[in-house]
């Protein structure tokens, strides 16, 4: 079913960009979002680490597909330097909303994500 759904997306593309697009701006919407001052608790130390490896993860799977053609390979490198360098600047938005912060242990989630990602698609080519 999975690959059922990857085959279409590579044969529509416009499709894969357009839910790139709105997960791009869910990103950027949540970002924004403040958050008030207070000690959180170690239940909420996996949320955002699930967060932030989730929705990277499919950032980078449907910007790879948005970009991906069989015959250039490098698209699939500029897509996954688009996906890190989107969180980079998601977290450095961060670093100006009142309530949030800036972490590199999200960047490197969203990194893994984003690279989980990009291993699948290599993995469903062959």
């Amino acid at each position: 079913m999975i690959f059922v759904m990857l085959i279409y997306l590579k044969e529509h593309k416009v499709v894969s960009l357009i839910i790139t697009l709105f997960i791009a701006v869910f990103i950027f919407y949540m970002s924004s979002k403040s958050f008030a001052s207070g000690t959180i608790g170690p239940e909420w130390e996996i949320k955002p680490f699930l967060y932030h490896f989730t929705i990277f993860f499919l950032l980078g799977l449907f910007l790879t597909i948005s970009l991906y053609k069989k015959d250039n390979k490098l698209m699939i490198i500029l897509s996954i330097l688009l996906a890190i360098s989107y969180g980079i600047t998601d977290e450095l938005h961060q670093f100006f909303v009142p309530g949030r912060e800036s972490s590199i242990f999200d960047v490197l989630t969203d990194t893994t994500g984003i690279l989980l990602a990009n291993v699948i698609l290599l993995i469903s080519e062959n």
